[in-house]
């Protein structure tokens, strides 16, 4: 297994990147008729709140010589825009990375000055064309400022009989390692909880483990792939309904289909790997001796999740503050209080 300086599998480096960042152009068209359209090339990454996955990634960026750190806006990001830099980062994971590589093969490909992409109308569009080719959608306006169609029409040309350019082919095999889908995981990755109102319960509510996976905007090629690769390991899922084949997105519900998730990649998980082994340790054996079922212990598997595992990311209706409240005389609340937002 090959691995970074830093010691972390270059499968897992891939599966983080590739569901982490994107390579694309910024476009810019001229004012007036004498102008020139402006592209600039680069490389995003963004990581959400996750401070570790920050760190990480700067650790591992800057031992293959490139300098990248995150800053903090709505989310932790960073860009990486120099030529040599782009080329360490596709000498780095070529054979490893598969979403992130299409772009990089590309961008590496030829000697980029603006003249080389805009030395006409066409090859602004043809420009536009190979972005939507590298990193598709269900419709092209989730990724670009404009259409193939919008910009044809802004540059007054006809989108008929322009082609993308060629886009390098890239190494990909059958399957997917198990330290790439941790790496995917720890990126795009969450354990959850569903709570709902169920008549059928004693208690009137029942509750769900599960573990949910998503990512938007995929090569179709990379959506196929996670999917071959959990059906290898014999791992069950369900496909989120909402999905395309532009989106990844995998729930794997209830215990028993949980563990077969950890027992086939648990060992490559890092940032989640302390959310797993409590998930582990001590929810999923509630589930096993029917304490949901009870009023006690649906509260107990949502404190442990609001105290150690903090996995409610958003407010939801049936909380613990809800069934502090609801069933206070009956359970022991262990003195819970919401912290109070200002």
């Amino acid at each position: 297994m090959d691995q970074t300086n830093t010691g972390l599998p270059l499968d897992y480096i891939a599966g983080l990147l590739d569901m982490c960042s994107r390579i694309s152009y910024s476009l810019e068209l001229p004012e007036s008729p004498e102008g020139s359209p402006y592209v600039e090339k680069g490389l995003s990454v963004s990581v959400g709140h996750n401070r570790t996955i920050a760190g990480l990634l700067e650790e591992y960026f800057e031992s293959i010589g490139i300098q990248a750190k995150f800053r903090k806006d709505s989310s932790y990001r960073t860009d990486i825009q120099k030529n040599e830099e782009l080329e360490l980062l596709e000498s780095a994971l070529d054979g490893y990375s598969i979403e992130l590589m299409r772009g990089l093969k590309f961008v590496n490909s030829r000697e980029f000055t603006n003249n080389d992409l805009t030395q006409d109308n066409e090859s602004v569009l043809r420009l536009i064309k190979t972005m939507l080719a590298i990193r598709p959608a269900k419709r092209s306006s989730d990724l670009l400022k404009y259409s193939p169609r919008e910009l044809a029409r802004e540059l007054n040309i006809s989108e008929k009989d322009i082609n993308p350019f060629d886009i390098p082919p890239i190494s990909i095999g059958t399957t997917l390692t198990t330290e790439y889908i941790g790496g995917m995981f720890d990126a795009c990755g969450r354990h959850n909880l569903i709570v709902s109102k169920d008549p059928t319960y004693d208690i009137g509510y029942s509750i769900q483990s599960k573990v949910s996976i998503y990512r938007s905007s995929l090569h179709p090629v990379t959506v196929s792939l996670i999917h071959d690769t959990f059906d290898h390991h014999g791992v069950p899922y369900n496909k989120d309904t909402q999905s395309d084949i532009y989106a990844l997105g995998l729930g794997i519900h209830g215990p028993e289909r949980i563990r077969e998730f950890y027992e086939n990649f648990g060992d490559s998980f890092y940032i989640s790997l302390p959310e797993m082994e409590l998930f582990n340790r001590e929810i999923l054996p509630r589930f096993d001796e029917g304490l949901h079922r009870t009023k006690q212990g649906l509260f107990d598997i949502l404190y442990i999740a609001e105290t150690e595992l903090d996995i409610f990311k958003r407010e939801r209706k049936y909380d613990i503050s809800y069934f502090a409240e609801k069933w206070d005389s009956d359970i022991d609340t262990y003195d819970y209080e919401p912290e109070k937002t200002t």
